[in-house]
């Protein structure tokens, strides 16, 4: 059996990110490894975190999922 997919999300709408944090975490084969409001420090946080994939809004203050 593989491990399960670790996943950083980066989503500033509270209800959103709870959502998707819940659903995924529902899973056997995929969790979410950290949650985060804004991407001011996606760099650093995927650096530090190395999570197997990274699901970012494209909106969000500051930086967006695109840049």
């Amino acid at each position: 059996m593989q491990p399960p997919i670790s996943i950083l999300l980066y989503e500033d709408n509270k209800n959103v990110r709870e959502f998707i944090t819940d659903f995924l975490d529902a899973s056997d084969q995929m969790y979410i490894r950290e949650a985060f409001a804004h991407a001011g420090e996606a760099v650093a946080q995927v650096t530090q975190l190395q999570p197997d994939v990274i699901l970012m809004d494209i909106e969000m203050p500051g930086t967006n999922g695109m840049e």
